[in-house]
């Protein structure tokens, strides 16, 4: 293991990597992210899968969208369980903290966004008919390992609220989840001189 980190060290050190983070660029990748939470004794986990496009309308400050594809399932009781699949788009801006010539770099991103999806449950017949909104705060590293591809690490809390319907019935929810996550981007556009 400490020889790996070594390799990666020396390997980010030696790189002439500078990041393209300037006005005029764009920015095209994707995200992968695993939240859970154990809270008076329901369990719930999801897992949530994020690309994205963007665009630098100033230096180090990037807007664009993100599309999001998601599972849940949620534990409430030993004999009752229910799965969830969603998906949505949500807006996004995104700030880099430090100067594009670092390899590595530290960003902020917020999201608010709009989704709808299906629940099913042991406990009843059919499935339900989900909308949500949620809001989305992540910050972490940026790793340049060239000019244009950085990999990155995430932690960040979403706020999601649910609506859902069932036989003429409605329910709402709140769900509050911190998460982790990895992804990576490829910045694309004209190297400022």
């Amino acid at each position: 293991m400490q020889k790996m980190l070594l390799i990666l060290i020396a390997f980010f050190s030696a790189s002439s990597a500078f990041s393209q983070i300037n006005k005029g660029q764009f920015l095209v990748g994707g995200s992968g992210s695993f939240s859970g939470r154990d809270e008076n004794s329901v369990k719930s986990t999801k897992l949530t899968v994020s690309p994205n496009a963007g665009y630098f309308f100033m230096d180090k400050l990037a807007g664009g969208l993100n599309l999001v594809f998601d599972h849940g399932r949620t534990k409430l009781s030993i004999d009752q369980k229910t799965s969830g699949t969603s998906y949505g788009i949500s807006p996004f801006v995104r700030y880099y903290v430090l100067p594009a010539s670092n390899k590595i770099n530290l960003f902020a991103q917020a999201s608010y966004g709009w989704g709808r999806g299906t629940m099913s449950s042991n406990y009843s017949e059919g499935k339900y008919k989900v909308n949500t909104n949620y809001f989305s705060f992540s910050a972490g590293p940026a790793f340049f390992i060239n000019r244009n591809v950085a990999i990155e690490l995430t932690a960040g809390y979403t706020q999601t609220d649910l609506k859902s319907k069932y036989d003429g019935s409605t329910s709402t929810s709140k769900n509050k989840n911190f998460q982790a996550g990895v992804g990576f981007q490829i910045h694309l556009g004209k190297e400022r001189k």
